[in-house]
């Protein structure tokens, strides 16, 4: 946990003067959410947690979709 927070924090000290300084709000926008996102997925990694995994999500959501075109063409 302490690997992931020391991380965290140097990619921030390292990224955010830049950004900050040119006004690229949206980018820093992309990237605080990327690091956001992958800041939580460590955590629930290190604590073994569940967590959804983005190709189970787009299954869940397309499946029925493809059950449904499938048996119109059956």
């Amino acid at each position: 946990m302490a690997l992931l927070t020391i991380t965290v924090i140097i990619i921030l000290i390292l990224e955010l003067p830049y950004l900050i300084k040119n006004q690229m709000r949206r980018e820093l926008a992309v990237f605080s959410a990327i690091l956001i996102i992958g800041a939580v997925y460590g955590i629930f990694h290190i604590f073994q947690l569940h967590y959804l995994n983005p190709t189970n999500i787009t299954q869940s959501i397309f499946k029925p979709l493809f059950d449904t075109i499938d048996g119109l063409l059956k």
